[in-house]
C-alpha cells in the first residue's frame, strides 16, 4: 500500500478507494476513479475532472501489487479481497504503513510524503511539468509548479547553457 503513494503518487483517500478492477497489472496502469473521505466515511468522486485519471504503474509497484493481491487472496479466501478493494480494509492501513517504516528504521512519515516523493522524482528525472501534473491529478500545472518548483531549480543551469549555445550558433551564422 505504501507504494501507491511513493510510486504512483496517489493521495491516501485514492489509495484507500482503489479497487482491483481499476488495476491493470499487465498493461501497467491503474485508474483513479474515486476517493475515500475520512470526513464523511464514504467513497466520493474526485473533486476535479483531473482527479479522475489513469496512472502508469512502475515496475516496482507492479511487483508490490501482485504480491499484495496474492497475499490478500490467501487471507480472505478471495482473490479480490474485501469488496474488491486493493486495501482489504481502511482500518489499520496507517498503522501498517508506520510499522513498515519503523521496521525499516525510518522515521514516521505521512502517507502524503510518499506522494510528494513521487512527484519530486518525476520532475527531477526530467518528466515535463504537464506530465507530472496529469499523473498527480493536479487541476492546473501552476499547482504542480507552486509546490515542486524547487525541484526544477537545477534546470536553470541547463537553460543557461542552452541559451549560450543558441547565441553562439546565431553569432557564427553568415
Amino acid at each position: 500500500m505504501v507504494g501507491l503513494g511513493g510510486y504512483a503518487g496517489l493521495r491516501l483517500g485514492e489509495a484507500l478507494a482503489l479497487r482491483w478492477e481499476d488495476v491493470d497489472l499487465e498493461g501497467g496502469r491503474l485508474a483513479v476513479a474515486r476517493s475515500w473521505s475520512s470526513r464523511t466515511k464514504t467513497f466520493e468522486k474526485p473533486k476535479t475532472g483531473s482527479g479522475r485519471r489513469v496512472v502508469p504503474i512502475a515496475t516496482e509497484l507492479r511487483a508490490l501489487l501482485l504480491a499484495h493481491r496474492i497475499a490478500s487472496g490467501r487471507r480472505s479466501g478471495l482473490v479480490l479481497g474485501h469488496d474488491g478493494l486493493v486495501p482489504a480494509s481502511s482500518t489499520g492501513l496507517r498503522g501498517r504503513i508506520y510499522r513498515t517504516w519503523k521496521d525499516a528504521g525510518l522515521e514516521r512519515l505521512r502517507f502524503h510524503d510518499g506522494r510528494h516523493s513521487a512527484v519530486t522524482a518525476w520532475l527531477s528525472g526530467g518528466a515535463p511539468v504537464k506530465v507530472a501534473q496529469t499523473i498527480a491529478g493536479h487541476a492546473r500545472a501552476s499547482i504542480t509548479l507552486d509546490v515542486y518548483a524547487h525541484v526544477l531549480e537545477g534546470d536553470l543551469d541547463v537553460a543557461t547553457a542552452a541559451m549560450a549555445r543558441s547565441v553562439e550558433r546565431a553569432s557564427t551564422r553568415p
